[in-house]
């Protein structure tokens, strides 16, 4: 069974490589059809045939890079199967990103050690007052932001890691959505609290063979200065003392609780935040973003257009298509006039569309996929996460109650609008 399976991964591998090699032929003779089309002053966002004859050139490469992805899946599992998945992704370079629990920091803290030891905890009248302790690092939070949602709790996976103690002490969360969004978004630091930035407005390249004595074509490139600054992120969750004393319950409450509502909220301001008083601004609601009706079209076809908007406009490759749950269904269900699966593949198979890696959320609009470089928006942390603990809060003090509060500083912008084209009446 053994030679066969490698007889497999060789058979698939050299399938990949024929396959791909293809991919990049049909691309560049695409990317010629556009680069033709500019010579001849023909814009293709404005011209129709132009605009259908370059979304068709490039049709045949994608069907392909689709192709590729499903047969590395299948290269995947069959090596995963013979033992070799993990030599192969130690040659590609790659590195399985593990997350610490940050309720580790906080216990280990001297600040929480004084509390618990001044006896004030097992005092129904004593004050609490606990300073802000630092549980994850800049470098730690970007990493727990952007902490991937296909780890779960299952063995082998994340167990023991952010969530391991989600059940316990009759503590049983509420159904909410997965963050995802963050894992293809850039995060980086800051060590100000504005982020000034130059983005490109105008390219216009001029490079033609010319001859001595002739003045040299001139090119057109216009920039504007931008910035943003950092906002506030906090929320605080009521603890009693006793679950500042038990571990196991405040543990539960830190990572549950408190962390996950950061990265939700981090989440929902960089797809929709508005930008005004201490809302980041998100890629929704930044101005030049493209737009593609589905119109009479499949919602292949427009999920393609789309693609086609960005290529032409931004002069790159999308990278994720956003969609809401109830979109992605509609993709995986469409049907032909044969009422055979336009993709031809279940669900679990489908790992892109058209090559673009789909973010499956309820936090995106049912109607309204989002197509871009998600790598085009950056969320700048300025602080790292941290914890403080205090009764100082309403009437607190008289019931005997705590607010742990956690809190992030950070700033974010879309740096290229035209990275992005939105889906409607999908």
């Amino acid at each position: 069974m053994t030679v066969d399976l490698e007889k497999e991964i060789v058979e698939l591998r050299s399938t990949i490589q024929s396959k791909a090699a293809e991919e990049t032929r049909l691309r560049a003779a695409a990317d010629q059809v556009v680069a033709d089309l500019k010579a001849k002053g023909i814009n293709p966002l404005v011209d129709k045939d132009a605009y259908e004859q370059v979304d068709s050139a490039y049709k045949p490469a994608d069907a392909l890079r689709d192709e590729v992805s499903e047969l590395r899946s299948r290269l995947d599992a069959t090596m995963r199967r013979v033992g070799e998945k993990a030599d192969e992704e130690e040659r590609k370079g790659s590195r399985t990103r593990e997350a610490r629990s940050i309720a580790e920091a906080l216990l280990r803290s001297a600040e929480l050690k004084a509390l618990r030891d001044s006896k004030v905890l097992e005092m129904s009248q004593a004050r609490v007052e606990m300073a802000p302790v630092e549980v994850a690092t800049r470098d730690a939070a970007r990493e727990l932001l952007r902490l991937r949602a296909t780890v779960t709790n299952a063995a082998g996976s994340g167990g023991g890691v952010i969530w391991s103690d989600r059940l316990e002490n009759l503590i049983v969360p509420m159904p909410e959505r997965r963050v995802r969004l963050l894992d293809v978004i850039t995060i980086g630091e800051t060590d100000s609290d504005t982020v000034e930035f130059v983005r490109e407005t105008t390219r216009t390249h001029a490079a033609a063979p010319t001859p001595y004595g002739t003045a040299a074509p001139e090119a057109s490139y216009g920039y504007t200065k931008d910035s943003t600054s950092v906002k506030r992120i906090p929320h605080h969750v009521p603890a009693t003392k006793g679950a500042l004393m038990d571990s196991g319950q405040l543990k539960t409450l830190l990572e549950t609780s408190l962390v996950k509502g950061l990265r939700l909220e981090a989440e929902r301001q960089a797809l929709v935040g508005d930008g005004t008083g201490e809302n980041l601004r998100g890629i929704l609601q930044t101005v030049g973003i493209g737009a593609q009706a589905l119109g009479s079209d499949t919602r292949f076809d427009a999920v393609h257009k789309a693609i086609t908007n960005v290529r032409i406009n931004y002069e790159d490759e999308p990278s994720v298509i956003g969609m809401h749950p109830t979109d992605f269904e509609s993709v995986v269900l469409e049907k032909d006039a044969n009422g055979n699966y336009v993709h031809g593949r279940s669900a679990e198979d489908i790992r892109t569309i058209w090559g673009l890696t789909p973010v499956v959320s309820t936090l995106f609009t049912p109607g309204n996929p989002l197509v871009g470089d998600y790598s085009q928006y950056v969320m700048w942390m300025r602080t790292g996460i941290s914890v403080a603990a205090s009764d100082s809060h309403a009437d607190f003090f008289l019931k005997g109650l705590v607010a742990l509060l956690a809190e992030f500083r950070a700033a974010a912008t879309l740096l290229q609008p035209k990275a992005f084209c939105q889906l409607t009446g999908f």
